[in-house]
């Protein structure tokens, strides 16, 4: 019993201690400091609870909005506790290790579609799915779910990044990017997109696919407004959105003047991922309600 715990602990340790090492020595070949994330300290220890609910929560970053099948895991992981021990806690110390490290840095949540430093563990979350989808209801809502990601993960890629950085500063009235630039006024904070729903990144570019969906079947976009509760009232026209925020649809690998086969070989590709995810719907609706027996 002794030997067993040993190894398992020292399967949890090594990987964990090796991590944090590449971590410090990558930190110190690009900055002379291991523990310097590139801006120049680690938040502060009080700061650190709060990035971490931000990676998961917060209306601008949050791993649950920007990729919701991660709520159906943790649901699914006391099911998981209970078939796997091991496993689950493989998935619970790999993540709460993976978290604790970016909350305590500096460059926890930076100008991208939302927590990309979650991404080495955050697939881990989806797992326990496959132990908790058992029976038509619990597939039908996992397809739900998986539709909502995918029209997320749409709106992420449709509109170009910078866009939303654009608006947030329009509706804060003033720059939300400085990053301690001494004497800089900085409405909300450095995390005004961040935890300001209506200057949310996630919002803005739904706003935008919104608008350029309806401009495109009716001939006329709409506009969105902001009223904090203190501070400047604003208004973006979201009219002809792919003349005031770039090409739309815009994807990254196509520029422009280059051939559109880039874009309709993606839109094959999303067509036979639809038709492949109908098809195993399907399948599994036509089995009995009840557990399905999972083999090694």
């Amino acid at each position: 019993m002794r030997v067993a715990l040993r190894r398992a602990v020292a399967a949890f340790a090594i990987p964990v201690i090796v991590g944090i090492g590449a971590i410090g020595w990558y930190n110190w070949y690009r900055t002379g400091s291991a523990t310097n994330f590139d801006n120049g300290y680690v938040s502060e220890l009080l700061a650190t609870p709060i990035n971490a609910i931000g990676l998961f929560l917060s209306p601008g970053k949050g791993l649950v909005l920007y990729s919701p099948l991660v709520v159906l895991g943790l649901i699914g992981l006391p099911t998981l506790w209970r078939a796997d021990r091991p496993m689950a806690l493989a998935i619970i110390v790999t993540v709460a290790m993976n978290t604790l490290v970016i909350a305590a840095s500096s460059q926890w949540g930076d100008e991208t579609w939302g927590p990309r430093y979650l991404v080495p563990s955050a697939w881990l979350l989806v797992l326990p799915v496959a132990w908790w989808a058992k029976g038509r209801r619990r597939v039908r809502l996992l397809a739900a779910v998986a539709v909502v990601g995918s029209v997320v993960q749409l709106a992420g890629v449709i509109p170009r990044y910078y866009v939303s950085t654009r608006a947030a500063q329009a509706l804060a009235g003033e720059p939300v990017y400085q990053y301690g630039t001494p004497g800089a006024r900085v409405a909300y904070g450095d995390d005004g997109p961040r935890w300001v729903p209506e200057a949310s990144p996630l919002l803005f570019q739904l706003e935008l696919v919104a608008a350029y969906a309806k401009e495109r079947l009716t001939g006329t976009g709409f506009s969105v407004s902001y009223s904090p509760f203190r501070g400047n009232q604003a208004t973006l026209d979201l009219r002809h959105p792919a003349g005031n925020y770039g090409p739309l649809p815009d994807f990254w690998w196509t520029a422009p003047g280059e051939s559109t086969q880039g874009a309709l070989i993606a839109v094959l590709l999303g067509v036979t991922a639809l038709l492949c995810g109908a098809a195993l719907i399907r399948a599994t609706l036509q089995r009995r309600d009840g557990p399905t027996p999972v083999t090694a």
